[in-house]
C-alpha cells in the first residue's frame, strides 16, 4: 500500500510539474515548434521518458514538429495515425500515442501510467492551442499590415508592369514561397505569358495555354494546389527543365476581373 501510494503521489507531482512548466513557458513563444523545442526536453526529464515527439499529419506525409530523445526517422508515425483515427490512446511495445488538436499527436517512449499520459495530453493540448492561437493572430496581424502597405504602394503605381511585379513580389512574401509568376492569357496565340516570372533572368516566360497546372486553371477558372505525392505528376517538368528550377509544390489561382473575365 505504501509503495502504491508513493507511486500515485509521484505521478500527481509529475503531472503538476508538467502543467506548471507549460503555463510558465507559453507566454514566451509565438511559434508552436519553438515552444515545443523548449518544453519537450524538460518534460522528458520530469517524466523520465526516453523520448517525446509531437507530429502532424499532412496527408500523405507526416511532419515531425518537435522531438527529443529519438531520431526523426525512428518516430513511429503509424502509431500516431492509429491514435488520430481512434481519437484515443494507442500503445505499441514501449511507445504510446495520444491525439492532439489540429491533426497533431504526441508520442511517448516512457513507463507511465495511463492517468499520467492522459494528463500530459490534456495539458500539452491546452498549451499547444494557446501558442497556436497566438501564432495565428500574430501572422494575421503581420499579413494585414503587409497588405495595407502593399495596397498603398499599388495605389501610387501607374505602370502596369510595375504593378504586376509588385503583386508577384507580395505573393512570395505573404505566402513564404520561393517565387511567383503572373500569367497573362494571349488567347489569339493560344499562349500564356508570365510577366513577371520571378527567378528568371529576363523575368518572362511564354508557354502554350494548355500547359500543366496553370493551363488547367486558366481554362477552368478553378484554383489548384499540387505537390509532394498529390498531383505532382501534373507539374509541367519541361518548364522546369527550361527554367532550371525544380518545382516541389505549386499553388495556382485565377485572377478574375470585376466583370468575371
Amino acid at each position: 500500500m505504501t509503495s502504491l501510494g508513493a507511486q500515485v503521489m509521484d505521478s500527481t507531482a509529475q503531472s503538476s510539474q508538467i502543467a506548471k512548466l507549460f503555463l510558465q513557458r507559453i507566454v514566451e513563444f509565438e511559434e508552436v515548434p519553438t515552444f515545443l523545442d523548449a518544453v519537450l526536453p524538460v518534460a522528458a526529464n520530469l517524466l523520465e521518458a526516453k523520448a517525446i515527439s509531437v507530429v502532424r499529419s499532412i496527408p500523405p506525409d507526416w511532419v515531425i514538429v518537435s522531438s527529443t530523445g529519438v531520431a526523426k526517422a525512428h518516430v513511429p508515425t503509424q502509431l500516431a495515425a492509429d491514435a488520430l483515427d481512434s481519437e484515443r490512446l494507442s500503445v505499441e511495445a514501449d511507445w504510446a500515442a495520444l491525439p492532439l488538436s489540429d491533426k497533431h499527436a504526441v508520442l511517448l517512449q516512457a513507463e507511465l501510467d495511463e492517468p499520467t499520459m492522459l494528463h500530459l495530453q490534456a495539458t500539452l493540448d491546452q498549451a499547444f492551442l494557446s501558442v497556436q492561437g497566438r501564432q495565428r493572430r500574430q501572422r494575421r496581424i503581420r499579413r494585414l499590415e503587409k497588405i495595407l502597405e502593399i495596397t498603398h504602394a499599388w495605389g501610387q503605381t501607374s505602370c502596369m508592369e510595375a504593378l504586376l511585379q509588385a503583386m508577384a513580389e507580395a505573393a512570395t512574401e505573404l505566402l513564404a514561397c520561393d517565387r511567383a509568376s503572373i500569367f497573362l492569357w494571349d488567347k489569339a496565340n493560344k499562349s500564356l505569358v508570365a510577366k513577371p516570372a520571378l527567378g528568371l533572368a529576363d523575368e518572362e516566360l511564354r508557354i502554350p495555354d494548355n500547359t500543366g497546372i496553370v493551363g488547367q486553371v486558366v481554362q477552368t477558372l478553378e484554383p489548384r494546389r499540387v505537390g509532394s505525392k498529390i498531383g505532382a505528376d501534373e507539374i509541367a517538368r519541361n518548364v522546369d527543365e527550361e527554367t532550371g528550377y525544380h518545382t516541389e509544390n505549386l499553388l495556382c489561382v485565377p485572377m478574375i476581373s470585376g466583370n468575371g473575365k
